[in-house]
């Protein structure tokens, strides 16, 4: 059995099990954050072994596991292996950042937890999105002043858009990550979950045609939520769609009762406000500075180094977003439906 080399210089070492499409921005990323150090590799494809790299390769998660010198993985296997994998890595007592979605049920994440705790590691679930550098400017620098200069936030809506399905047919990597409410979706919940509390879900409508291997290729669910400090309720509103043709990430807050409106644009990493007399401007940008997968994941990393460093988890917040994740698609599963009209 081999041992990876420890590297003195950061705090914790890593294995990668899975080197699918967000691979090279999680390495890129990591060479920002100096307390985690990739020091083994695995993937079943062994054609993704990236060449004149050093490091360990595995092309089984076993074999990840038998190395004393990993102290913590990165599970980004495709979303049905999720649950498998991470429970044998905790198992093997490492520590686990899991990609979202965690797993396919809500019983399956609630086990992985409890599990966890049985064996004395950290779990944690990787909401990329929800690090965003223009989210995170928001949060800091917008947010805590709205309510004295716009009034309460009284809707949502969010787009989450990917061109995963075209005439040509369906994108190989669409299978892996289930569908467009599945995949997209969780990375608006996780966005939508830092700026609203108390969601509720009223309505859900998914697009599921015959012949594709994902479970949705277009999804919109709507939801209301108790203002802050004034009576009465918001709505908001999450749109995803793999077949609109281009990427397109944003989300758009509505401060109705002074009428001006916040546009986060996720794709572009810039923020604009939008005043009531219909004026726009930019108020923040980071476009320029790292691709928006890189800068996501440095937070990501690093969140996941606090979670180590203080015995904690991301747990309140993962469980939360996935019961919005599955209750979507319960209450679209409980509303009857026409039949097909041939």
């Amino acid at each position: 059995m081999s041992t990876s080399p420890m590297n003195i210089n950061h705090r914790y070492t890593l294995g990668m099990i899975g080197l699918g499409h967000v691979y090279e921005a999680q390495a890129e990323a990591l060479k920002h954050v100096p307390s985690l150090s990739i020091v083994a590799l695995c993937d079943e494809d062994v054609s993704k072994r990236p060449h004149g790299h050093s490091l360990y390769f595995y092309s089984r998660p076993e074999e990840v596991l038998g190395d004393e010198g990993v102290d913590a993985v990165v599970v980004s296997v495709s979303n049905a292996r999720h649950f498998a994998v991470a429970r044998m890595c905790i198992l093997a007592r490492k520590h686990v950042l899991l990609e979202k979605p965690a797993t396919e049920t809500l019983a399956e994440l609630i086990a992985l937890y409890e599990l966890a705790d049985k064996c004395g590691v950290r779990l944690v679930v990787a909401f990329h999105a929800s690090f965003a550098l223009e989210l995170k400017w928001y949060l800091e620098s917008y947010s805590p002043n709205m309510d004295g200069t716009f009034g309460p936030l009284t809707a949502f809506k969010c787009g989450f858009y990917d061109p995963l399905i075209s005439w040509a047919g369906e994108s190989p990597h669409a299978a892996a990550i289930g569908g467009s409410w599945t995949n997209n979706g969780i990375n608006a919940l996780s966005v939508i979950d830092r700026i609203v509390s108390d969601l509720r879900i009223v309505d859900s409508r998914f697009t599921c045609p015959p012949g594709f291997t994902s479970s949705e290729i277009q999804a919109t669910v709507d939801f209301r939520f108790p203002l802050q400090r004034v009576k009465g309720s918001g709505f908001g509103s999450i749109d995803t769609n793999w077949a609109i043709g281009r990427p397109d990430k944003h989300t758009t807050l509505f401060f109705m009762l002074s009428g001006n409106v916040i546009t986060v644009n996720h794709s572009r990493q810039v923020l604009f406000h939008e005043a009531p007399d219909g004026t726009v401007k930019e108020v923040a940008s980071f476009a320029g500075t790292l691709p928006r997968l890189v800068s996501d994941y440095i937070g990501v990393f690093t969140d996941f180094v606090s979670h180590l460093d203080r015995g904690t988890d991301n747990r309140e917040i993962a469980l939360r977003v996935h019961r919005y994740l599955y209750e979507a698609r319960t209450k679209y599963n409980s509303i009857p439906h026409s039949p097909r009209l041939d």
